[in-house]
């Protein structure tokens, strides 16, 4: 029986995975590399886009800010929001995020909406950011 069982495994072809293609896309390239991160990375038919932060002023500013820059991102890589199969949001203030959200954030998704999880957090990156969202987009 060992012999068949070393036999068979002689005989089977070897497959060796080849590790997956990874296209960077940048928004910001000079800040992205002196940080270390790629602001939307794709592998195959899936797209991670790192948090999207803005500087404007106010929460409502933010909010429209930054889903115009991932309607930006996602076009750059051929995908739209209705590609987009999970979002993260990360705020100082989640009542003020509810609030400034429902135009912004509907117009981006026009009804294909995301699995999402919304989070309140003490601080992001830089004390000015109020809001953070990344995506994870599916393409077909």
């Amino acid at each position: 029986m060992r012999s068949l069982i070393l036999a068979c495994a002689i005989a089977a072809p070897l497959t060796v995975l080849a590790a997956p293609k990874k296209e960077c896309v940048h928004w910001d390239e000079d800040v992205e590399q002196r940080l270390g991160y790629c602001q939307a990375l794709r592998i195959g038919r899936t797209i991670h886009v790192s948090g999207t932060t803005s500087t404007q002023s106010g929460m409502e500013a933010q909010v429209r800010d930054i889903y115009e820059k991932l309607q930006l991102i996602l076009k750059q890589l051929g995908a739209t929001s209705a590609h987009v199969v999970s979002e993260r949001a990360y705020t100082l203030d989640l009542e003020a995020l509810k609030a400034a959200s429902p135009g912004s954030r509907g117009a981006f998704y026009k009804g294909h909406l995301p699995a999402a999880t919304w989070v309140e957090v003490r601080r992001l990156y830089e004390p000015r950011f109020l809001v953070e969202i990344e995506l994870v987009v599916e393409l077909p």
